[in-house]
């Protein structure tokens, strides 16, 4: 899934945002009670490298991706398991995202 989020932050102001924003989705609950857990993140100069596990009762799924930051723009690309879109339609995962991409990026 590919994701791309205009901005007018500035490169470090919406990497910062986007620093916040990774840790408040480790403390919040997600749709259709899915947790995210086993968070690695790195930075390779403006794109972040990141994997997870999202899980749901026994079930769980790695999911990987990276965030470039660039001075206008955030682009997300992420791979879903197939069992995580079994439990959470693609497009409300993708609508999530946008969204909270979306109240990152407001001034």
């Amino acid at each position: 899934m590919r994701i791309e989020q205009p901005h007018q932050l500035g490169k470090a102001e919406a990497r910062k945002r986007v620093e916040a924003l990774v840790e408040e989705l480790l403390r919040e609950k997600l749709p259709a009670g899915v947790v995210l857990s086993e968070l690695v993140k790195e930075w390779n100069a403006d794109t972040m490298q990141f994997s997870f596990t999202a899980k749901k009762g026994f079930f769980g799924a790695k999911i990987t991706g990276s965030l470039a930051v660039t001075d206008n723009q955030l682009n997300l690309e992420i791979e879903l398991p197939s069992i995580l879109k079994s439990f959470v339609p693609e497009d409300k995962i993708r609508d999530a995202i946008q969204q909270k991409l979306a109240s990152v990026c407001r001034d």
